[in-house]
């Protein structure tokens, strides 16, 4: 099994200074390689990357492009799953002032 893990967001707690309310792991799970090879072809062969220019940023592209590049990778076999963590809702000092033990304990 291979697993690719990603976050989004930050592990500050000063929301009120621009740290964001969420922090968020996100995993794209393959069963073998030969399942992550054929996913890499599909996002290589993507309609949806040749219609945008420059680096493709999910959350700034149109609707449109987003729908095309989900459409171009729905066949490939993977799995995803996300841990979302509401920072409101921990209330350990400890995890609130160290950003590395918030990231580990995550």
């Amino acid at each position: 099994m291979l697993v690719f893990i990603h976050e989004s967001g930050d592990p500050g707690f000063k929301v009120e200074k621009g740290a964001s309310p969420v922090f968020v792991h996100a995993m794209v799970m393959f069963d073998c390689a030969d399942d992550a090879r054929a996913m890499a072809d599909l996002i290589g062969r993507s309609q949806a990357l040749r219609l945008h220019k420059g680096e493709f940023k999910f959350n700034k592209c149109r609707d449109n492009l987003r729908d095309q590049y989900f459409q171009d990778v729905v066949s490939g076999r993977f799995r995803v799953r996300a841990i979302v963590v509401k920072k409101e809702a921990i209330y350990s000092r400890k995890l609130q002032t160290d950003e590395d033990t918030f990231y580990e304990y995550s």
